[in-house]
This record gives structure tokens, C-alpha cells and sequence, in this order.
């Protein structure tokens, strides 16, 4: 008995590897860039992106999402700061099927071009500051997961990351 414990004590860190993420390799195909200039919209502010993702595999058993976030920083002289997110997701579903929520990104290996709304997060901190004319900061991150099945368990993972990046808010 006490053996086939140590057995499977042995062997269970080793059976967990096989749950985690794998790390791609750094050419993955996938490129991202942040504008430098942003417009004020309503409460919001729209920053111009550019995203390159490959696109899915033929094979059945594979399958690929892409989901990322641009994060936007603007620290006013008043001593408040703004802080807002634009979700980016390609191939996704949200609850009940639904499709994910803002940027719906396109994958097929070429670059595209996008406006990202970017609100002000007051939902989480409700003292947060509107954004305004002036200087911020953008970082822009994407994860690429690519399922193979079988096991479907453990996706390999590509990110790619800009910012952070000085842009100038209009208006």
C-alpha cells in the first residue's frame, strides 16, 4: 500500500505538468502596436491599434482564441488619475454563447487596423477621473490559446505585449 502511494506521489507532480500552459515560440506570427494619438469619445476614448494574428488551423482537432486588453493611464495635474480597458478577443464566446465584448479581432495572418473604446474604469473605483485633453500611457496585450484535441487540457500560449506607449488625447 505504502508503495503504491510513493508511486503515485512520484508521479503526480509529472501528470500536473501536462495541465499548464505551454509557451510558443517568439515567431508565432503575431504582432500588436498602439497608435499614438487617441480621441476623446463620450466618456470614452477611442485609440487606433493595429493587431496581425495567424489564422486558425485547418486541422479539426485544433482550435485558437485571442484575448487581450488595451490599458490606458492619464495622470491629470489635479492629482486624479484615469484609468480605463478596451477587451480584444477573436474566436471567443462570453456567457450563454455570446460574443465576447468589445474589439472582435480578425485572425488570418495580415495585419488590421482597429478603434478601441477605452472607458474609464469606474466600475472597480468609482473616484476614477474622466479622460481628458493631454498625455497618457497605453500597453496593449494579446494571448493567443491554441487547443489540440486530444486532450483539449493544456493549450499552448503566444503573448505579445506593447507599452507601455506615451499617446496624446484630443479634445
Amino acid at each position: 500500500m505504502l508503495r503504491r502511494l510513493l508511486r503515485f506521489g512520484a508521479l503526480t507532480p509529472i501528470l500536473l505538468l501536462g495541465l499548464l500552459p505551454v509557451a510558443a515560440s517568439a515567431d508565432s506570427g503575431m504582432a500588436v502596436s498602439a497608435g499614438s494619438t487617441a480621441t476623446r469619445a463620450s466618456l470614452g476614448i477611442l485609440v487606433p491599434i493595429s493587431v496581425t494574428c495567424p489564422a486558425p488551423s485547418s486541422v479539426p482537432a485544433s482550435d485558437q482564441s485571442l484575448f487581450g486588453t488595451l490599458n490606458v493611464i492619464q495622470t491629470n495635474g489635479n492629482s486624479k488619475v484615469a484609468v480605463g480597458v478596451a477587451t480584444l478577443a477573436s474566436g471567443g464566446k462570453g456567457a450563454f454563447g455570446s460574443a465576447q465584448p468589445g474589439v472582435d479581432l480578425i485572425c488570418d495572418g495580415t495585419s488590421h487596423a482597429y478603434q478601441a473604446l477605452v472607458l474609464p474604469d469606474v466600475q472597480t473605483d468609482p473616484f476614477t477621473a474622466a479622460f481628458t485633453g493631454g498625455q497618457a500611457t497605453a500597453t496593449l496585450s494579446l494571448t493567443l490559446f491554441t487547443f489540440t484535441c486530444p486532450p483539449c487540457l493544456s493549450p499552448t500560449t503566444t503573448t505579445v505585449t506593447t507599452g507601455p506607449v506615451a499617446i496624446h488625447i484630443k479634445g
